[in-house]
């Protein structure tokens, strides 16, 4: 399936420059907040990022980013690289991911972990399956862009690890946490657990993509027909209905009460199951799911939830070529642009995207959060770009 047969979306040129160099001012911000090694002052933690940033408490301390925010801010760069060109964006998101390099596994003490990743740290006692998609959509955005052959055998090794003993020999799937460490004793299985790690057949239709054969893509409907057989309602929406836990990914009451408005790339994902495939039903689910979205006129609380959605609103158009989509990006985008803090004189701040989701006891505008910013510095450099080779494959069933 060409992508000349999916054309661009189209946005006016006031529009595009303001998305363009928000998302460069973004791109700046993350360097800004990333851990460097500075002589003589040495740190494992080198590549990690600022995940929260206190707009109101000087005395507030960040919280740094995982495995899987490094991944995702460097796939966001790699967006800002793509679209501008600009080698200092590429540079940050290559530091970005020399963490996650320290913290997958390839430890002769864990066998049948190869190629996973450690949640939080090397030492970490449990690997959460979803962050390790995140990983290894981040190696594998960063080959497409450098062609670093390191980088597509580190993606490789987690979709082996993905593919084969998480999703045949575990028995489990999709189990949200393995606590290694613990004789891999598993987490429930839940509602939850089957919209966010159903995106995996992304990362799995880009990668056989780029290798030119038909290997990953032969768990799709494991990975994904479930998730839209059990969570995809009949009205379009992705709705939790066990009383799972919805954390950052949806408001706990209101209108949009369970909705999972941040899917983390299923509507995304959708898409690419029909371009990898050809089976209409992925097709026929992700514009029921797209129809839910035109059909809401309710603003999702969740802040992440607002560029998370402009990501598969543009692959929506692209997909059909309704310019509905191309109206509610543009909605969405305003909201989005108005959380980005402009402050020349702390470049500390300036250019995060603020709107900290899941934390009780705050005002999450009162906080840059890393997963809006990246998110926004995504959606927003698709919405700038002007030919498909500034259009990256982070988020995207195009791209590739």
């Amino acid at each position: 399936m060409t992508l000349s047969a999916h054309p661009l979306p189209q946005f006016d040129d006031a529009l595009r420059a303001r998305c363009r160099e928000a998302a460069l001012l973004g791109a700046r911000y993350i360097r800004q907040q990333q851990v460097w090694h500075t002589w003589p002052f040495w740190t494992a933690d080198a590549g990690r990022i600022a995940h929260n940033v206190s707009l109101t408490n000087p005395t507030f301390r960040p919280t740094l980013s995982l495995t899987w925010d490094c991944a995702r801010s460097a796939q966001a760069l790699l967006s800002v690289h793509k679209l501008t060109g600009d080698a200092t964006a590429l540079e940050t998101a290559q530091r970005a991911m020399e963490y996650p390099k320290v913290t997958q596994i390839f430890s002769p003490e864990f066998p049948q972990h190869r190629g996973a990743f450690c949640e939080e740290v090397p030492q970490s006692n449990h690997i959460a399956a979803r962050d390790c998609i995140e990983a290894l959509q981040g190696f594998l955005n960063l080959y497409a862009v450098t062609k670093d052959a390191a980088c597509l055998q580190r993606a490789e090794a987690a979709a082996d690890w993905l593919h084969g003993h998480y999703m045949t020999e575990q028995g489990g799937w999709p189990h949200l946490c393995i606590f290694h460490r613990e004789g891999d004793r598993l987490l429930k299985l839940n509602d939850f657990t089957r919209i966010i790690m159903a995106a995996v057949a992304l990362p799995f239709a880009q990668i056989d993509a780029i290798r030119g054969r038909q290997h990953y893509t032969a768990k799709i409907p494991m990975a994904m027909d479930w998730a839209f057989g059990t969570v995809l309602q009949a009205d379009g929406s992705l709705r939790l209905t066990d009383g799972t836990s919805v954390g950052h990914h949806a408001a706990k009451s209101g209108p949009l009460a369970g909705c999972f408005t941040n899917d983390d790339g299923l509507g995304v994902a959708l898409i690419a199951c029909w371009r990898a495939t050809g089976e209409d039903k992925y097709r026929a689910a992700a514009l029921r799911y797209g129809d839910w979205w035109l059909a809401t006129e309710v603003v999702p609380e969740t802040y992440s939830a607002l560029p998370s959605a402009m990501l598969f609103f543009l692959d929506l158009y692209r997909l059909t070529g309704d310019a509905r989509y191309l109206r509610k990006t543009e909605v969405y985008a305003e909201k989005v642009l108005a959380l980005q803090v402009r402050n020349e004189t702390n470049p500390r701040i300036n250019g995060g995207f603020a709107g900290h989701d899941g934390e009780k006891d705050i005002v999450p505008t009162d906080y840059i959060s890393l997963r809006t910013t990246m998110y926004a510095m995504m959606a927003l450099c698709k919405m700038a770009a002007t030919g498909e080779s500034q259009w990256n494959m982070a988020y995207s069933a195009f791209g590739w």
